[in-house]
């Protein structure tokens, strides 16, 4: 009985060469014959979509955006989803039948999508949720094209996945390096040398997922030279990893070594054949090749400060982290603590996927310790994933994610030491086991699955993995073949598809006219910042960023109502966003209606006591309604909060002055002074008493 693939055929080759009967002796080819070839070469299309999205899209720049490592491979990973989707659906129309294989995997991210989906209904911020889901929803497709590849596909993406994957990495990496030492700018940077990407942690979450491939390359290949060019990739890969300075990037690779000796050892217990053994002693040349790493980086031409000097000084902090945690500790851990306040409060369902963010700010207090980030920083991410799944999805979610990761993790392991290394299917189940095992370890320190790139590796790892599992172990329980009607799952999927790139190409757009409305605005032609700000909103109504880039140019130019009008939609869905808050407050302020100003500023600090600026807003209001004796309690409050605050004096100064107090006055301008003496204002009221 033929087993039933979604992406695939159930024969291959022509009909003539195999003599098989529905050729019709030369005079014809049967039609049935026909839809066999047609599914052989959808089939191939869709694999080299795949590949090509795969590889492609980290690659995938336009010069000039702001978010020109997020929006545009975003882009592109949805539009490779939108090809496949359209190829399917051609080939299940001529082979007049659909379906997928259903068994353990499959069903776990199935309900774990669904479940992210689900949660849209309780959702805050419903396009954040909705934006994620749809990410995460392409990049599972491509786990469905690996999943259920043929045979003869199976082969060609194994082959490719190996040649392919690592030398995406060590092109990173090579970008990556020559910013560091050659001073490479054609790629701009927030915190160089980040490679394509915009900063060092974003670089590292893809290039660890790609290393493991370099890794198994140069235990596992018997040939020499394909073993030295493996070696080299994994040696330049290796070097950009350490230059990066990120300490999860150095435990990925720690990590990564572990795995691949525990691999080597058990391998040795149970393995009997010799050439296997062979190929696992070759382990010893990870930790050969770090050490080289670490020579090259330290006896290279370049000058010690540009290169080793970040890495020791990294080593340093985190010996100083390890020794104190109290003193050295960043805001991370209070930023664990309050996002496990919040699960707390809903610890089955959570408060939306991509919400955390919305409903950290009331939470913020609880969790607050000597070393938390600064109180006017609006925390986006948690910074470890799983917990950040937990806040937002529940412990539902965050278990599916585990036993997808896990599972994951387990079966390429088995299918690995099932085929050995010696097969390249034991290669390729075993790397892509360390790249999930390496984003496991990034994900709980960073947020790699909120990136574009790593949920796409990650799906398609998986896929791989499990297209293996089913061709080394095809015995095993737990799958099905699922039946779905032709016709209407290939209009579903052509208006999905449809949709996609719609979606991709409006948010590209968008994010052009963004970026445009950034540079003016940063330049200081507000007018012109605002013009572009609502070509941006205009393509994608519903990006939050711009409009609180519009708004604030709005206020900007003077149009109050307009900046208004902005804010108080955005508020409906981020009640707690403070500078939006302080921006509503400030318009009302200067439009007249110091109530609702005060109204504003009043709820920053009910969530948020310790945000300065709403006290000297506060403050500002009540001077300017001429109510000194409510301004001076707030200004004084300011001080307390902020005892090197120039502007606090400086304000209890005057609110003294309009009381004819010049004797405190004047200590309020002298202590303002002595804070910042370039303050004329204060030199000015002085001279004035």
């Amino acid at each position: 009985m033929l087993r039933f693939s979604f992406f695939a055929t159930a024969f291959s080759g022509h009909c003539e060469k195999n003599n098989d009967p529905f050729y019709l002796n030369g005079q014809g080819m049967d039609i049935r014959v026909a839809k066999l070839i047609c599914a052989e070469n959808t089939d191939r299309l869709m694999i080299i979509i795949g590949l090509a999205t795969l590889v492609v899209s980290p690659f995938f720049i336009v010069p000039g955006l702001v978010h020109f490592s997020n929006i545009p491979p975003r882009a592109a990973i949805l539009s490779g989803a939108a090809l496949v989707m359209i190829v399917w659906a051609l080939k299940s129309l001529v082979q007049k039948s659909a379906g997928f294989r259903l068994d353990r995997l499959t069903l776990i991210i199935l309900f774990f999508l669904g479940w992210c989906w689900f949660s849209l209904f309780w959702a805050k911020s419903l396009f954040d949720a909705f934006y994620i889901c749809m990410n995460w929803s392409s990049c599972a497709l491509f786990f469905l094209l690996f999943s259920h590849l043929s045979l003869a596909g199976l082969e060609k993406v194994q082959k490719a996945f190996l040649i392919l994957i690592p030398s995406a990495v060590t092109l990173m990496a090579v970008i990556g390096l020559c910013q560091a030492f050659f001073g490479l700018d054609i790629i701009p940077q927030a915190y160089p040398p980040g490679s394509v990407f915009s900063n060092k942690n974003m670089a590292v979450h893809v290039m660890v997922m790609g290393l493991g491939t370099c890794y198994v390359g140069m235990i596992a290949c018997n040939s020499l030279l394909k073993r030295g060019i493996y070696t080299a990739a994994a040696l330049i890969s290796t070097m950009y990893v350490i230059l990066t300075c990120t300490r999860t990037g150095w435990l990925a690779v720690i990590i990564l070594t572990l795995f691949f000796f525990c691999f080597y050892y058990f391998s040795r217990r149970t393995d009997r054949r010799e050439t296997e053994k062979k190929v696992a002693r070759r382990v010893w040349m990870i930790p050969a090749v770090i050490a080289v790493a670490v020579v090259c980086l330290v006896y290279n031409p370049i000058p010690y400060d540009a290169s080793m000097a970040p890495v020791f000084k990294k080593i340093s902090k985190t010996a100083e982290l390890i020794e104190n945690p109290n003193k050295a500790a960043t805001g991370r851990l209070t930023i664990w603590k309050t996002s496990l306040k919040m699960w707390q409060d809903r610890p089955l369902h959570g408060f939306g996927i991509r919400n955390q963010k919305i409903h950290y700010p009331r939470y913020e207090e609880r969790g607050r310790t000597r070393n938390a980030p600064d109180p006017g920083m609006q925390v986006l991410e948690a910074h470890n994933d799983f917990l950040q799944i937990m806040v937002e999805t529940g412990g539902v979610g965050v278990l599916l994610m585990i036993g997808m990761l896990s599972l994951g993790i387990f079966t390429g392991v088995a299918a690995a030491s099932r085929s050995g290394l010696m097969q390249t299917s034991g290669m390729v189940a075993l790397a892509a086991s360390a790249g999930l095992l390496a984003l496991s370890v990034e994900a709980f320190f960073s947020f790699p699955f909120y990136r574009p790139i790593p949920p796409l590796w990650c799906f398609a790892f998986l896929g791989l993995i499990n297209a293996l599992r089913a061709d080394t172990h095809p015995s095993a329980p737990w799958s099905y073949d699922i039946l779905i009607p032709r016709i209407p799952a290939a209009m579903v999927c052509v208006g999905l598809a449809i949709f996609l790139i719609g979606f991709a190409y409006r948010d590209l757009k968008s994010e052009v006219y963004y970026s445009k409305a950034r540079l003016h605005g940063d330049n200081g032609r507000f007018k012109e910042a605002a013009e572009y700000g609502e070509k941006a909103l205009g393509q994608m109504p519903w990006r939050q960023r711009i409009a609180v880039y519009l708004a604030a140019g709005y206020l900007e130019t003077g149009r109050y109502e307009k900046g208004k009008t902005i804010l108080s939609g955005f508020i409906q869905s981020n009640p707690y966003w403070v500078k939006s808050l302080e921006n509503l407050g400030n318009s009302e302020a200067a439009l007249g209606n110091t109530d609702a100003a005060l109204g504003y500023f009043e709820k920053i600090i009910a969530f948020k006591p310790r945000y300065l600026p709403a006290y000297f807003y506060t403050g500002l209001t009540y001077l300017n309604m001429k109510e000194s004796e409510k301004a001076l309690e707030w200004f004084e409050k300011l001080a307390r909060l902020n005892p090197e605050s120039d502007q606090a004096y400086y304000h209890i100064g005057l609110c003294h002055m309009m009381k004819q107090r010049f004797r405190h006055a004047e200590a309020a301008f002298i202590k303002a002074l002595a804070r910042n003496p370039a303050l004329e204002a204060a030199r000015g009221n002085l001279a004035v008493l």
